[in-house]
């Protein structure tokens, strides 16, 4: 589960300024399986389809537009960040 008001860490940068994001957040990966028993229902192709439309609809314009559309901020959580920078230093250091 994500915090109340997340810390995004940038992928490409780690040392440019963390932001805070507000809002409404939700986990993207959803398991379907936990130790070989499902344990959520599998979306339809259709379904999934249906809310990725939805969701680009709710995008501002700026964000399509040609000429000088600005930037979507994308990163990763900052707990899910460390686990990444963990889980890199382990497999490094066999």
């Amino acid at each position: 589960a994500l915090p109340s008001s997340p810390t995004m860490v940038s992928p490409s940068d780690p040392f440019a300024p963390h932001m805070q994001m507000e809002g409404d957040f939700e986990d993207l990966l959803i398991p379907i399986l936990h130790k070989g028993k499902r344990i959520n229902a599998a979306k339809s192709i259709i379904a999934s389809r249906q809310r990725v439309s939805e969701q680009i609809q709710s995008f501002s314009e700026s964000l399509f537009r040609f000429d000088n559309p600005q930037p979507y901020p994308v990163g990763l959580e900052s707990s899910l960040y460390e686990l990444k920078q963990r889980l890199f230093e382990q497999g490094r250091s066999k």
